[in-house]
């Protein structure tokens, strides 16, 4: 095992970027509509809610109370969805709704008691949205080529919270933000429920409701509608939305997608077992004298391999259970790999493996976890069980490797993901998960629920509201 080969320690992190943008929609398949009627009350005093809006969840169904309260929603579909209603100084309601049945709706809001929290700006003390506006934005609206084309209408209606010891970000608003999406022709009502940005973790997490008013219309320039389609068509390519929907109609490879099985494995276990030369040795003073002189040949300098016999010691006298990896090479370049693990059936021997080093494995590691695919172009079938009449369910273990082939990665996503490398055309990779195996129903216009329950990596992460189509969107054939 020890040989006469270059190495250097090398230590990095590049943590995983977990985005979740969990849009509190309902399922809507438009075919045969009818309308409900209702009156919206407080509840702590029973008075009338004027103006308050009353819609379908990510889409373009809505419509408001008159000053008396009564509203009147028609071109709803004909089968169960859950309805919101939202007004400022009240908490958002969601009920389900069988319009079979619920046709006259009396509905009592309770007041929203939060209180926000206001932001001072002092000499002391950094402007927040200086500091961190960008984030907010880009977190919530994107930073795609459509992204320039959006505007948060009421912008300074926003407060943002930075809260030090926990180090993370927050944002509230009273008031829906109004986004205007020239780019695809919606202008969009957003009830935020939350954002939260973790410096220490690197997730972020935002929920809302959106309400979208289609600016497409019969008096559309004909430039400009062409425009919107367009843009609705490239934006719907590729997206959560078209998956679902070629998933549910067992169209997958036909729609442009192709399916991979992945596990997530520590680096070390991302090597075979057959390139790897194995001891196991007593952790005595025989043996930490070989391990050191093994260091001297393959590091740059002695002062460097006692440094490194250090970190092995500690690691050692700490009895973590963790395996300590040193990556090794006598220039900058690192070559090979010793790996230090214990006995578990003797703690008083520990077991050194040692091999080369291959790029294309330390490339892919990211806080030493390595994606790893372990079965390509599966019929991703076998994870979709019938459900209800319009539904069906979604469920697996690991993760799914999923690539878009009829679309690249847009630059602007390369480069936040990588910025000191060239834009390479690849086609648009995402890995969809599912924590602690919960179940997920999806719908044959593309909705899944809850949405919570389904985690998203990659560049489907990198598509926010930008990009955001309502469920009731029909795309061209």
């Amino acid at each position: 095992m020890f040989s006469n080969k270059a190495g250097n320690l090398m230590c990095f992190a590049r943590s995983l970027a977990f985005f979740a943008l969990v849009l509190l929609t309902s399922s809507v398949t438009l075919g045969q509509t009818t309308t409900i009627k209702g009156r919206i009350t407080a509840k702590d005093n029973g008075e009338a809610v004027a103006g308050a809006s009353v819609y379908i969840s990510n889409t373009t169904i809505g419509s408001a109370s008159n000053g008396e309260g009564f509203f009147t929603l028609p071109n709803v579909p004909s089968i169960p969805f859950v309805l919101n209603i939202s007004s400022i100084g009240f908490k958002t309601k969601a009920i389900n709704i069988d319009p079979l049945k619920d046709t006259l709706l009396i509905i009592a809001l309770d007041a929203n008691v939060q209180q926000l929290q206001e932001v001072v700006i002092t000499p002391e003390k950094n402007d927040l949205w200086a500091r961190f506006g960008q984030k907010f934005l880009q977190d919530l609206i994107g930073y795609s080529k459509f992204s320039r084309q959006c505007k948060i209408k009421n912008l300074q209606s926003i407060v943002l919270d930075f809260d030090r010891e926990k180090q993370t970000l927050t944002a509230f608003c009273q008031e829906p933000l109004i986004i205007l999406n020239k780019a695809l022709g919606y202008r969009i009502k957003y009830w935020l429920e939350g954002y939260e940005f973790s410096f220490k973790t690197n997730k972020t997490f935002i929920a809302g409701y959106p309400f979208f008013e289609d600016l497409l219309s019969t008096r559309t320039r004909k430039r400009k509608a062409r425009r919107y389609k367009r843009n609705r068509s490239k934006a719907y390519k590729g997206s959560v939305t078209h998956f679902i929907q070629a998933l549910y109609a067992k169209r997958l490879p036909q729609e442009g997608f192709q399916i991979d099985f992945m596990h997530r494995v520590k680096v070390s276990d991302a090597y075979d077992q057959k390139v790897k030369q194995i001891d196991t040795l007593a952790y005595d003073d025989v043996n930490i004298r070989k391990i050191y002189e093994a260091l001297k040949i393959k590091t740059p300098s002695e002062a460097t391999a006692k440094r490194y016999l250090k970190f092995v010691k500690d690691w050692y006298l700490s009895n973590s259970s963790r395996q300590l990896r040193l990556r090794l090479g006598k220039t900058n370049v690192v070559v090979e790999v010793f790996e230090f693990d214990r006995d578990r059936s003797n703690p008083e021997k520990i077991i050194i493996s040692n091999y080369k080093i291959d790029p294309s494995i330390e490339r892919r590691s990211k806080q030493g976890i390595v994606n790893m695919i372990v079965a390509q172009n599966i019929d991703p079938g076998k994870f979709v069980q019938k459900g209800t009449k319009d539904t069906k369910r979604f469920k697996f273990t690991n993760f799914l490797y999923i690539t878009y082939n009829n679309e690249i990665e847009e630059e602007a996503y390369q480069l936040a993901q990588f910025p000191f490398q060239n834009f390479v055309r690849k086609k648009q990779t995402s890995i969809v998960s599912i924590p602690n195996q919960a179940n997920i129903m999806i719908h044959p216009n593309g909705y899944f629920s809850p949405p919570g329950n389904m985690l998203i990596e990659g560049y489907w992460a990198f598509e926010k509201i930008d990009k955001l189509l309502p469920l009731n969107f029909t795309p061209e054939k």
